[in-house]
């Protein structure tokens, strides 16, 4: 498996843009900056999106990608939770702002193929096994995913996610860890009430999931806003000491083999 970092931080930037990964160049996980860094071809490449949730940073392309998938006379798998399918269809995919790409324009071959998604439920995509993980630490409900390869190597990717999280670390045994910080310390509170980590409540989570498997995984972070990024940077370095373990930035073009 290689996953590829398209969009690795909140909001859109020069240096960055929202959330988006690709395995293989086949499947996404998130569509906020899915398709800025593709060509055509690569874009007409992606056979299914995973959806952790229906906030705008990682939705955003769904609308675009769908449209080209029209043009090509295509169909996409969106695998999503029946709450994240319903608002993008009242909210994002819908008259008069977009089509509504799950229920047309033909009604016999929408261009989006709603694969339904329950936590605890797997399902395989790709050759890959995956398995939805509900993480109710965020302001709106968020479904992680953890993939695992045929040679039972595991990526698990949290989706946004407040403190709390550790309570899904006996469901996953990742190889990769991927979560999230989006502002320093300072701004604690304002994370809390927004349902996101800072680099202090991720230390803490970490600890947990040492504690309960005896080891960490390669932590990598993404959802940086990037006005306060310089300042998570630092803190997060602090944490990697006291952890004496690396955390890496998610950013954009990074590559990750399993």
């Amino acid at each position: 498996m290689q996953l590829r970092v398209l969009g690795g931080h909140q909001v859109e930037s020069s240096s960055g843009r929202p959330i988006a990964f690709l395995i293989d160049g086949r499947i996404a996980i998130d569509a906020g900056g899915l398709l800025g860094a593709l060509s055509m071809a690569e874009q007409q490449a992606i056979e299914a999106v995973l959806i952790t949730h229906y906030h705008y940073d990682h939705v955003r392309d769904l609308p675009f990608l769908g449209l080209a998938a029209l043009d090509a006379g295509r169909q996409i798998a969106v695998h999503c939770t029946d709450l994240v399918r319903d608002a993008l269809q009242r909210h994002l995919l819908c008259p008069p702002l977009w089509l509504d790409l799950f229920a047309g324009p033909d009604p016999s071959a929408p261009r989006f193929l709603h694969r339904p998604v329950a936590p605890g439920v797997a399902f395989q995509v790709g050759g890959y096994a995956v398995l939805p993980i509900a993480n109710r630490h965020h302001s709106v409900p968020v479904v992680g995913y953890q993939v695992t390869t045929p040679h039972d190597r595991r990526l698990f990717y949290t989706g946004d996610t407040g403190p709390g999280i550790r309570d899904t670390w006996a469901l996953v045994d990742p190889d990769v860890l991927i979560t999230e910080v989006t502002v320093p310390d300072e701004l604690g509170e304002v994370a809390h009430l927004a349902g996101h980590l800072t680099p202090a409540t991720l230390e803490a989570e970490l600890i947990a999931f040492r504690d309960e498997k005896g080891r960490l995984p390669r932590v990598m972070v993404c959802h940086v806003n990037q006005v306060r990024e310089d300042e998570v940077l630092a803190q997060l370095d602090g944490v990697a000491r006291r952890l004496q373990a690396p955390i890496e930035l998610a950013r954009e073009g990074t590559l990750i083999d399993l």
